[in-house]
């Protein structure tokens, strides 16, 4: 997470949440915990802050949604993959969706008003069989970052396509940006 998003998440905190707490220490666990409402809330205030809308809609909104469009957006705005998929997708109009897992699981997932109902979405659920990010957990390896088609893996109506990243820190984190056909 870069310095901006980092100072953002913060003062996040401090607006939202001053409240309910005297001191906040976030760290990289804690910035990736998925099932914290008050840490999503921080890293949503981040997005809001650091991406301003017309822009994110000018400058990105007829773009392919895949991870080489995170790093694009993450970089133009000196923000995470997260926060910048947080904030595509509540800007988007086009039935997306961003999950985030480790070990076969998803960690957390969040999908446009568009996109369709997902067969696996919640904490906690296994990854789709027939996904491509499932099928490289399995064998071990890394899938190309390239939009992959996976049919109806997250949804047994609409066809969708893949794009990962794998993050480099150890922690095993597996980024998938799905794009629903619509």
């Amino acid at each position: 997470m870069g310095a901006a998003t980092t100072h953002a998440h913060e003062l996040g905190h401090f607006m939202c949440h001053r409240d309910l707490r005297d001191r906040f220490e976030d760290n990289e666990e804690s910035l990736n915990d998925f099932k914290d409402d008050i840490e999503t809330e921080a890293n949503l205030f981040a997005s809001y802050l650091l991406m301003p809308v017309n822009i994110i809609r000018n400058e990105f909104s007829d773009i392919r949604w895949n991870v080489d469009t995170l790093c694009e957006v993450g970089t133009r705005f000196e923000c995470s993959l997260q926060a910048s998929a947080l904030r595509i997708i509540d800007l988007s109009t086009k039935p997306i969706a961003f999950v985030v897992s480790r070990d076969g699981r998803i960690l957390w997932a969040r999908r446009s008003n568009s996109a369709p109902y997902m067969t696996a979405y919640l904490f906690g659920d296994e990854l789709p069989e027939s996904s491509h990010i499932m099928v490289a957990y399995r064998a071990g390896s890394r899938v190309p970052p390239t939009l992959e088609c996976v049919g109806n893996a997250w949804n047994r109506f609409q066809q969708a396509r893949e794009s990962q990243y794998f993050e480099t820190s150890g922690r095993g984190y597996q980024y998938t940006c799905i794009e629903f056909d619509g």
